[in-house]
């Protein structure tokens, strides 16, 4: 019942006067980004886990110096994966006297989730049916782009193939290019006849990460 959706919950915590407790967030990660920096062996193994970062806010709105204060389980490398996502971050400046200043710490819990998904056999997504659902996901969005149910459906799919080809050891390159090609992928034996199907395989948890991620930024 596992799949390989990804999400990453996002918030800012601290109660100490030099904290930031409610960073007002002008950019975040993407799905696409999220994805990407997901620990590849965690993906492969189903592992999910969490961290959290402390960083400082440059005047421009930038995270920066940032450390781990802590990741669990040990040894997945998710401390790694949330520095690596805190360049996604901007912050909208602090301003003094109308001029933009360097606005103290702001501490990012960051949970990565595995959510649940239905293959239709008990077991998770099939490579005929990711490809597939990604496609038609993809033709959805583009006959409706500004349809929060198309956006919400492409970003969670795109974010499941991903993980695919992340959990297979490709490179960054390989994985766009791939990202590309498969969205005019013909249909293969086993893959899904259409785009409920497709609903049914992610699940509505799946979907609704979709939609958080959809609603973050542009989900191509």
């Amino acid at each position: 019942m596992l799949g390989l959706a990804a999400a990453v919950m996002l918030q800012a915590a601290g109660t100490a006067p030099s904290l930031i407790t409610n960073p007002d967030w002008i950019r975040r990660p993407s799905g696409s980004e999220i994805a990407r920096y997901y620990p590849r062996a965690a993906a492969a193994a189903q592992i999910e886990g969490s961290a959290a970062i402390s960083c400082k806010v440059s005047a421009a709105g930038f995270l920066v110096d940032c450390t781990v204060l802590d990741e669990r389980p040990a040894g997945h490398e998710f401390g790694q994966a949330a520095l690596a996502l805190s360049t996604s971050f901007r912050m909208r400046p602090m301003l003094r006297d109308g001029a933009p200043v360097e606005g103290g710490t702001v501490r990012i819990p960051m949970q990565f989730k595995l959510p649940p998904q239905d293959s239709g056999s008990g077991g998770p997504p099939t490579w005929a049916q990711v490809t597939r659902c990604y496609a038609f996901s993809f033709s959805a969005l583009e006959a409706g782009p500004s349809s929060d149910e198309n956006r919400g459906r492409f970003a969670a799919w795109r974010v499941v193939y991903e993980m695919k080809l992340i959990s297979e050891g490709l490179k960054p390159t390989e994985i766009d290019a791939r990202l590309v090609s498969a969205r005019n992928a013909p249909a293969a034996p086993g893959s899904p006849p259409d785009l409920a199907a497709c609903d049914r395989i992610i699940g509505s948890a799946g979907l609704a990460i979709g939609r958080g991620l959809a609603a973050m930024r542009d989900v191509r």
